[in-house]
């Protein structure tokens, strides 16, 4: 009669993860199991799944915390190389632990390379790998009529994107909205060849309606008001840029709201019975115009961030 000792290994290949198994003789007694494991993800089952397992790595004087399984299994995530396990079950006799390897460890690391700004439309000439960060422009902010302001205008879109580059690529960089009257305009589209594209910030409506929907403005405000500019939109790609750029904060007849936004773009603050703000930087929202038919801000233009040489 064939006898098996406890762990048994399973032969691995390319196609099928290690797996191990113990046969745990009695309840609440820790056993030792003297194994090598990878770091990496593991599905650990007990057999019945009625059966409660606790796990702990070992490597050395190191012991991982508890790993405790539910319904019969949990997955767990081995950071460091271990030497064995101790394992204990909380009911029934000769209960099977298996111990499954089902994804290798990966060390994830930030991308490097050498960073080009491009702010106006051109041709851009490096090619490869490329990862774009683009912006659209900014929304301009409507005009006040009366006693009522106006909202501000909303921030350019953005789009980030790994792209490849075989040959010059033609960059359109988005303009910035202009007021027109009561209305604002949207800023521009900007491309990066027809590989990435990033909208530009809608334009504010007056004489108090909501800013644009580029990261926009708030635009549920009610008569007198003008919206508030929105939060500094987040930079997606922070590895080329953590700086934001934000909408135009909205006029107001007895004050007016900041413009959001730093870095990159800073839009036009608000103003009270006067013009509002211009954005400044790139890709931000016009300031609304506060009260007495008062104009908006104007939109800043797009911008483009390009990191080559990445691996």
């Amino acid at each position: 009669m064939a006898t098996t000792v406890f762990p048994v290994a399973v032969a691995s290949s390319s196609s099928s993860p290690n797996a191990y198994s113990a046969t745990i003789p009695l309840t609440n007694q820790k056993y030792n199991v003297v194994q090598s494991f990878s770091p990496g993800a593991y599905t650990i089952t007990t057999s019945p799944s009625s059966s409660q397992a606790t796990v702990n790595f070992y490597n050395g004087t190191s012991v991982t915390a508890d790993t405790v399984t539910v319904s019969g299994t949990v997955t767990y995530l081995l950071s460091s190389a271990a030497t064995g396990a101790y394992i204990q079950t909380s009911s029934g006799s000769d209960v099977v632990v298996t111990i499954t390897l089902v994804a290798g460890s990966l060390t994830p690391s930030t991308l490097s390379g050498t960073l080009d700004t491009i702010t106006t439309t051109s041709t851009y000439n490096q090619t490869g790998k490329l990862y774009v960060l683009a912006f659209g422009g900014g929304g301009s902010a409507g005009g006040a009529q009366s006693t009522y302001g106006s909202g501000g205008g909303g921030s350019g879109y953005q789009t980030a994107k790994i792209v490849y580059a075989n040959g010059p690529t033609s960059v359109t960089i988005g303009a910035g909205g202009t007021t027109n009257g009561q209305n604002g305009n949207s800023g521009g589209t900007t491309n990066f060849g027809n590989l990435v594209s990033a909208s530009g910030g809608g334009g504010a409506s007056g004489p108090y309606g909501g800013g644009g929907a580029g990261n926009g403005s708030n635009s549920s405000t009610p008569p007198g008001n003008g919206s508030f500019g929105p939060n500094a939109s987040a930079i997606i790609a922070s590895v080329i840029t953590n700086s934001t750029t934000g909408g135009g904060g909205g006029g107001y007849g007895n004050g007016a709201f900041a413009g959001a936004g730093s870095g990159i773009g800073t839009g036009g603050s608000g103003s009270n019975n006067a013009q509002g703000g211009n954005a400044t930087g790139y890709a931000a929202g016009g300031g609304g115009g506060g009260y007495s038919s008062a104009g908006g801000g104007t939109g800043s233009q797009g911008i483009v961030y390009v990191l080559r040489g990445i691996s």
